[in-house]
């Protein structure tokens, strides 16, 4: 699935490419965003598909031997970075192999660097080893304070030794070193990021929870470490977790597969903060294709050009999930499920520094969601119903509400959640004829602004959306 962010509404469509997607997964554009450079990790094509001359065996993995290569299976392992010629980009990616020593056998991670000219469509160079025995291919990237040169973050094994790679020019020209936090003994699901404004770094598996650090953009000095345990619904025994930061900076957000919670990193207690913002649907695909049903989990996230959250499924499936408001706080942030896509995804999604950094906003959120993605949220054999279907009124309210329906038989529940997804009033109802129109006493809620949600018998969510109180 290509989604173009370039207009004044996201277009959805697909991108024919001859390349398989695993894990891996890099796309460049140049500041226009038109595509320039992409990559299955396994070796670089250009805007066509076509292969970059000396392009091929970046990787000698057998995920990329073969007719049948199946992409490189690295989360968040490659990552291109700009130099000040605009035609000549640094591409840092990242390789296993396996090591068998005292410690056992295991698999550990090397960083390699390519470098690409975008003008003649050649890779200059490629398979440049620059680190071994990090812990994993979480690769994160932010600029540095001058604005031009870049940092480069990842951990070795065994160690609590964090470090931060100084990018100029696309040739690394320094190390440093910050040991800080636990130390590294499994990579577990993990993803990390930098705040959009550099001055955050978090890491989050549910094996290890979330980690923050303060970051200076300067030194490449990490500081004010904080574990902060998430309450997992599944104790990681699916192996799921994504994190991302709102285009503030304000809130991030980390899920395992099956739950999504939200942090305010400007409380004054930020665990405290915490606050669960979605719970998985049962949801099932994949049936009309393969004869069998495929199920969706929430897996790892990114923030995109149109200030959304982006989350992709664990598992090859055609759905994925969005994180509609992410700056609003609670569950009015929004989060959309199982919303069907043009294309199936084998586990991959876009992961992008911020290269609009000290120059412009991180994101455009004016930008209007596109009506191409069927958006399915609802697991029930009842089809969601729309707004003509159903709906509460007078809004705002004050001491009273009417909740409508049409076409809808059995019982239903009318649940209002404030903005940090506290439930503050429930209310079971009747509908026993084709049209019904039920009066809901809310004197016990106070004024404020709530995300009402209607449910049927089987507690699946039939209508959402926001409702004024006012005493």
């Amino acid at each position: 699935m290509l989604l173009d962010f370039n207009g004044a509404e996201v277009e959805a469509g697909i991108f024919e490419k001859d390349q398989f997607f695993f894990l891996t997964n890099l796309a460049y554009s140049d500041a226009d965003g038109a595509l320039q450079l992409y990559s299955d990790g396994c070796a670089f094509y250009d805007e066509f598909g076509d292969l970059l001359m000396n392009g091929d065996d970046i990787n000698y993995d057998s995920f990329c031997q073969g007719e049948n290569r199946s992409g490189y299976p690295e989360n968040q392992g490659m990552i291109a970075l700009p130099t000040s010629d605009k035609s000549i980009v640094a591409v840092f990616y990242s390789e296993q192999y396996l090591v068998s020593d005292t410690l056992g056998n295991r698999f550990e991670v090397r960083l390699n660097r390519a470098m690409i000219d975008l003008s003649d469509n050649v890779v200059l160079s490629k398979k440049e080893i620059y680190l071994n025995s990090l812990a994993s291919s979480i690769l994160s990237a932010t600029k540095h304070s001058n604005g031009q040169d870049w940092w480069i973050i990842n951990q070795d094994y065994f160690t609590n030794e964090i470090k931060c790679l100084l990018v100029s020019e696309g040739e690394i020209i320094d190390t440093v070193s910050t040991f800080i936090g636990l130390p590294i003994l499994a990579p577990g699901a993990s993803q990390s990021n930098f705040s959009p404004d550099g001055t955050m770094f978090a890491r989050f598996s549910p094996i290890s929870e979330l980690q923050l650090y303060d970051f200076d953009r300067s030194t490449g000095a990490l500081s004010n470490h904080k574990i902060i345990e998430i309450p997992n619904v599944n104790e990681g025994t699916l192996s799921s977790g994504g994190l991302a930061f709102s285009g503030s900076s304000r809130f991030i957000y980390v899920n395992d597969a099956l739950g999504i919670w939200q942090l305010d990193l400007e409380a004054e207690d930020i665990e405290g903060s915490i606050v669960q913002v979605a719970e998985r649907e049962e949801f099932y695909t994949g049936q009309d294709i393969f004869g069998d049903e495929i199920p969706t989990f929430f897996y790892k996230s990114s923030l995109a050009p149109d200030c959304r959250i982006y989350i992709c499924s664990r598992g090859g499936t055609d759905r994925m999930y969005v994180i509609m408001e992410p700056e609003q706080k609670g569950i009015a942030c929004d989060v959309v499920q199982n919303i069907k896509m043009p294309a199936w995804n084998a586990f991959s999604i876009a992961q992008y520094p911020n290269y609009r950094l000290d120059n412009s906003p991180a994101c455009d959120a004016s930008k209007s969601f596109p009506e191409s993605l069927d958006i399915d949220v609802s697991t029930s054999s009842q089809p969601l119903l729309d707004k003509s279907d159903i709906y509460v009124y007078p809004n705002p309210a004050i001491n009273s509400v009417n909740l409508y329906t049409k076409h809808l038989q059995g019982d239903v529940t009318l649940e209002l959640h404030d903005l940090l997804g506290q439930k503050i009033h429930s209310t079971n109802l009747t509908s026993s004829d084709d049209t019904n129109n039920q009066r809901i006493d809310i004197r016990d809620v106070p004024s404020g602004l709530y995300i009402y949600s209607v449910y049927d018998e089987d507690h699946s969510l039939l209508y959402s959306d926001r409702l004024v109180v006012e005493k």
